[in-house]
């Protein structure tokens, strides 16, 4: 039931996506629309109703620091990458620059949490 719904939230989602591009034209940073919600919602339900158990600590404390490193940080690197060293201009897409913002927010939050234990970089752990 959840998949479904999920499917089809993202499915309005995207055909509102569609429409503000349409309509509006390229609007950056349009994250803010009606059916993201909605989405979300489902698909925390849909994770939710999958059993899964984790026994690895390391991948709990990881998943832990990621999001929250990955939340405070994706919009400064948008704007850096953007805008200081306009690399969408050599990239061509937002979906480049996402995968590269992406992939800076794994890379801060896999580093704090290997540097984390260690005697002189404890500090690390109030980042999360």
């Amino acid at each position: 039931m959840w998949l479904a719904m999920t499917i089809a939230c993202f499915a309005m989602l995207k055909g509102e996506d569609w429409l503000v591009k349409t309509y509006l034209g390229q609007v950056h940073d349009n994250d803010c629309y009606i059916m993201l919600v909605p989405t979300c919602i489902c698909l925390f339900k849909l994770v939710q109703s999958c059993d899964m158990r984790i026994n690895n600590r390391f991948f709990i404390r990881f998943a832990k620091c990621s999001s929250t490193i990955a939340y405070c940080l994706h919009a400064s690197l948008v704007h850096f990458f953007r805008n200081m060293i306009h690399v969408t201009d050599r990239l061509g897409t937002d979906f480049k620059l996402y995968l590269l913002v992406v992939a800076c927010c794994y890379c801060v939050a896999m580093l704090c949490t290997l540097l984390e234990d260690k005697r002189p970089f404890g500090v690390l752990k109030l980042l999360h």
